[in-house]
């Protein structure tokens, strides 16, 4: 049984169709706030129109699409290994049931073929948004901010019914096999419905270049979106860490896995995360002082969690999370009175101190235990520099071979210490540093902070910002990008991403059962382009060709985030592609 489970994440991995997700259980949208101008949908006289439109805009769902024309062609170029993809857009002014998108085989002149099973349809849904407004990062109450509807939620069906006077886009996906030949493939995309009297049809054509973009788990492309076991607990309302909860759990951590995550989110201390949603995630070590004043560490759920997130993949680091906070919980189960107590810890005390020391013993004897010490790393999160300090200090303490890593603020002198700086895209590190690093075999990635409004990933964002992530780590040096929510779910996940203290989507980007969202697409998307850079780059050095390396460098000096405040983030990387896919 584990080896036809390996063999289907192998298959995940290299680009072969996923089956249709089971889905636990329907769901309906939210009213839409806003009205609908029915006197503009008076001319939608047909039962269903249809049209291919960029993936970078997202379509109201009441309102008529202001389009110049039907688009009823598409074409994109690929690497082989790539997934590529596209959004069409469907509206009615009447209502139509049972709608339903086809994507035949895609076939070169020479009988070359791109299987349709290598090809998705799914059907967007609209979840609940707020605004950025003032400050993102303060508290919110929803009254406060205007509501609406917007589209991200993918989901993978059979068909749809499309409401009167409605919109529905539909995100259509190619996965190229790594061993498809090179040239342009042609296919049809066919739209069918209740009471059509013919169908819809429309091409398509990918056209594959020779290069080949390695399989997701060898991208060099650090991802590390922080993710939460307990949101799918609740969710489903299942005991947290039950069989009912692994099964869950799956369908998301290997949508995780088939985005090119690398770090499984370990909290080892309470109050790593701050926000309400994430309550439930507090440490994963059960700490018990015994009576003899020694303790011990139970690692039961500490090893499911890390062991389940193993077979999916995701195994380049388990990231051990302390908290930062000034005040910090310590909770233990006391066998001298047979009792949980708690404890509050100044963070520069010495208590706090010594069970840091002692908790990180014990996790360092455990880990070499399991094998796993050498992928493990302690890490802390916008401490400022004295309680980072603190952290390598008792961490070299207690093993000079465990790695750290960060995310806040860069401090140059802890640069030997730290293995993986993550630091706000708006502070980039000088070159010199970036070099010393690269050199050192240390890892440089960037954060989005809440404080940011653009680029980001909030459901309002632009589509195309998600992309942009992989493009700005290119063009400034970067490993790759952390994330600090990837599934912190509220109890209406599917239909209302607001948060009581974030713009929404910030603690969301996939959904339950597996469901991805536009916004993860196209982070993928910009992650790609990421690992063709560095392919290209690397050729272009060994092979001397000057002209084509200074092109890509020259591209790359576009993607800034001043040039991003003046120009649409779609139209720079849809010039970007171009280029890129051109060399």
């Amino acid at each position: 049984m584990k080896r036809i489970f390996s063999l289907l994440i192998l298959l995940s991995f290299i680009g072969i169709a996923i089956a249709q997700p089971q889905y636990h259980k329907d769901y309906n949208e939210l009213s839409n706030p806003k009205k609908t101008n029915a006197n503009a949908w008076v001319k939608v006289a047909r039962p269903l129109y249809a049209s291919f439109v960029s993936k970078d805009v997202r379509f109201a769902k009441e309102i008529v699409p202001n389009l110049p024309r039907e688009v009823n062609f598409w074409g994109e170029t690929g690497w082989r290994g790539e997934r590529l993809s596209a959004q069409l857009l469907l509206w009615s002014g009447v209502g139509v049931n049972e709608v339903k998108v086809r994507i035949s085989d895609l076939e070169t002149s020479k009988g070359d073929k791109i299987s349709a099973e290598n090809l998705t349809v799914g059907f967007v849904r609209y979840v609940m948004s707020d605004t950025y407004g003032k400050d993102g990062c303060s508290p919110r109450r929803t009254r406060d901010f205007d509501s609406t509807l917007v589209a991200d939620v993918i989901e993978l069906k059979s068909s749809v019914n499309i409401k009167a006077k409605t919109v529905q886009p539909v995100w259509l996906t190619f996965n190229i096999p790594a061993e498809a030949q090179s040239g342009k493939y042609k296919g049809f995309v066919t739209i069918t419905a209740k009471g059509l009297t013919a169908p819809i049809t429309f091409t398509a054509n990918v056209f594959v270049r020779e290069h080949i973009l390695p399989s997701v788990a060898n991208w060099s492309f650090d991802l590390d979106m922080w993710q939460n076991p307990y949101a799918v607990a609740h969710y489903h309302n299942v005991a947290p860490w039950s069989k009912a909860h692994l099964d869950a759990m799956r369908p998301v951590m290997e949508l995780l896995a088939q985005s090119g995550q690398k770090n499984i989110t370990v909290p080892i201390t309470n109050g790593v995360f701050e926000d309400p949603s994430l309550s439930d995630f507090e440490s994963m070590l059960t700490l018990t002082k015994r009576v003899d004043d020694s303790w011990s560490i139970d690692f039961t759920k500490f090893d499911m969690w890390v062991e389940f997130m193993l077979q999916l993949g995701i195994s380049k680091e388990i990231t051990c999370y302390v908290g930062s906070a000034q005040v910090q919980n310590m909770s233990y189960f006391d066998q001298a009175s047979n009792s949980v107590k708690t404890a509050d810890l100044q963070f520069d005390s010495k208590e706090y101190s010594e069970y840091l020391k002692v908790t990180l013993g014990l996790l360092v004897d455990h880990l070499k235990e399991k094998g796993w010490m050498d992928k493990t790393r302690i890490c802390i999160k916008e401490s400022g520099k004295e309680r980072l300090r603190r952290v390598i200090s008792t961490t070299i303490k207690v093993d000079s071979t465990m790695q750290l890593c960060y995310l806040g603020n860069y401090f140059p002198d802890t640069e030997a210490n730290v293995a993986r700086y993550s630091i706000s895209q708006s502070l980039p590190v000088a070159a010199k540093q970036t070099t010393i690093r690269t050199e050192a075999g240390r890892e440089l990635c960037f954060y989005q902070p809440c404080g940011d409004v653009h680029p980001n990933t909030y459901i309002f964002s632009p589509a195309a910002e998600a992309a942009w992530i992989g493009w700005y780590a290119a063009a400034n040096g970067f490993d790759g990008y952390t994330r600090q929510h990837y599934n912190s779910w509220g109890k209406r996940p599917l239909q209302d991403v607001r948060s009581p203290r974030r713009p929404a989507g910030y603690t969301v980007l996939a959904y339950p059962d597996g469901r991805t969202s536009i916004r993860l697409e196209r982070l993928v998307e910009g992650i790609q382009d990421f690992e063709k850079i560095k392919i290209l780059q690397q050729k272009f050095e060994q092979t001397g060709n000057v002209v084509q390396r200074e092109k890509l460098q020259k591209m790359l000096k576009t993607i800034t985030l001043e040039n991003i405040k003046t120009r649409p983030s779609g139209e720079l990387i849809d010039e970007a592609r171009i280029m890129l896919n051109s060399l």
